[in-house]
């Protein structure tokens, strides 16, 4: 999972590059800067133990949400879907999935802290 979760964020990365490239309005860029609270980049050699060990510390979190949650993170956050799409697919409301997205990233930025990652 730690290696699925690598190869997710530098697809993520590189098709928000493209993205903001083509000067196109994205899903991508709302979903990152959410995330850019709990998780930040790293981008040098030297950093790369430090990306797979919270990578690690990713997936174990992950492994302990409810599914419902653990899939609304996901299709938000890999996937990049709408509110509105997330809301309809999960037959909840977009508040409702707000609310649900905003509590599972302060529960990874908690996490992470008490895991020792620096954020």
């Amino acid at each position: 999972m730690a290696v699925i979760l690598q190869i997710v964020r530098n697809l993520a990365i590189k098709k928000y590059h493209s993205n903001r490239a083509q000067k196109r309005d994205s899903q991508y860029d709302v979903a990152l800067d959410e995330l850019e609270e709990c998780i930040r980049a790293k981008e040098t050699v030297e950093d790369e133990y430090a990306v797979k060990e919270t990578t690690a510390v990713i997936n174990r979190f992950l492994e302990g949400l409810e599914r419902q949650n653990r899939m609304l993170f996901v299709r938000r956050y890999w996937f990049a879907d709408s509110l509105a799409d997330m809301a309809e697919q999960f037959q909840i409301s977009e508040r409702n999935v707000s609310l649900r997205l905003l509590r599972i990233r302060k529960k990874l930025k908690k996490y992470l802290e008490k895991e020792g990652v620096w954020i």
